[in-house]
C-alpha cells in the first residue's frame, strides 16, 4: 500500500476513519477481505497470495493496521515480508500494544516500511528506515502516509491530500463521493506516481484495491478490488460488525 490516509478525533461520532489505496505490480495475486479466526484475536483483511500477509486490517478489539513500503531503498530479498508485520500488529488488542510490539524488532528483520496502528482512543506510526526502527503517537487531526513520508521523498501527492481531507472533514465528511474521488484522482502533470490512483503500465504496476475503514457509531469496511477509478467499493461492514461483536 503506498497511501493511506488517517483521521484521528476529528469526525463527529468517528474517532478513527482511514482511506488507503494499495499500489503494487499489477500481477501479484490477492484475495478481497475474509474473516480469519485462526489466530489469537480474529481479524478482517485482504491477503496477499503471494507472500501470506496483508496491507491492511481490522481485529476484534477495534484495532486497525496498515502499511506502506518506504521510498528509495534498496529491497533486500531475503527480509520477512512487510505484510506479516501487519498481522503481528493485529494479534494485539490495542494500538499501544501492537506499537511497541513492531517497535522492538529489529530494523534488519525486514525491508523500509511505514506503519500505522490505531484504535478509537490513540494512533501510532512505527516506521524503519534501514537503520533504526522509530515510534511516535499520532495527535489529533488528519494524516497521510505514503512511501515517500518521514524524510524518504518528495510527494505533491501528500500535501494536496492533506489539504483536500481536512477541508472535506469540516465541510462535507458525510460525502462518500468526495473522498472517493481523492482516492481515485490522478496527477494532473501527468506523473504517474504523484497520482492517488496509479497507472504505471511500463512498469507493469499501479492502484490494485481500496479501502475505507471507520469506527465510532458504525463499524465501515468499504474496498475495492482494483483501481477506484473505475471499480466501484464493496460493503463489507456487516462482516466487520460481526467481527467487533466477538470481541477480544
Amino acid at each position: 500500500m503506498c497511501t493511506l490516509i488517517i483521521a484521528v478525533q476529528v469526525l463527529k461520532d468517528c474517532p478513527l476513519w482511514i482511506a488507503a489505496n494499495r499500489d503494487e505490480v499489477l500481477e501479484r495475486p490477492a484475495a478481497p477481505p475474509s474473516i480469519d479466526s485462526s489466530g489469537a484475536v480474529a481479524l478482517l483483511a485482504p491477503r496477499d497470495l503471494e507472500a501470506g500477509g496483508t496491507w491492511l486490517g481490522l481485529n476484534a478489539c477495534g484495532l486497525f493496521a496498515g502499511i506502506t513500503n518506504r521510498f528509495a531503498m534498496v529491497r533486500q530479498p531475503g527480509h520477512r515480508s512487510r505484510g506479516l508485520i501487519v498481522l503481528d500488529a493485529l494479534a494485539e488488542r490495542s494500538a499501544a500494544a501492537a506499537a511497541d510490539r513492531i517497535a522492538a524488532s529489529g530494523p534488519g528483520d525486514h525491508n523500509g516500511f511505514h506503519l500505522v496502528v490505531a484504535d478509537e482512543k490513540e494512533a501510532f506510526l512505527v516506521w524503519n528506515d534501514g537503520l533504526r526502527l522509530q515510534r511516535r503517537r499520532l495527535s489529533p487531526g488528519v494524516h497521510v502516509i505514503t512511501e515517500r513520508s518521514l524524510g524518504a521523498g518528495e510527494s505533491r501527492r501528500i500535501t494536496r491530500l492533506e489539504e483536500d481531507v481536512q477541508r472535506w472533514a469540516l465541510q462535507s465528511a458525510s460525502d462518500t463521493a468526495a473522498l472517493v474521488g481523492f482516492l481515485a484522482r490522478h496527477d494532473e502533470h501527468d506523473e504517474p506516481l504523484e497520482s492517488t490512483c496509479v497507472h504505471f503500465a511500463a512498469l507493469n504496476y499501479g492502484t490494485r484495491s481500496s479501502s475505507i475503514v471507520s469506527l465510532g457509531a458504525q463499524t465501515r469496511f468499504l474496498h475495492a478490488d482494483g483501481p477506484p477509478c473505475k471499480t466501484p467499493y464493496v460493503d463489507f461492514s456487516e462482516q466487520a460488525e460481526a467481527l467487533m461483536k466477538t470481541g477480544c
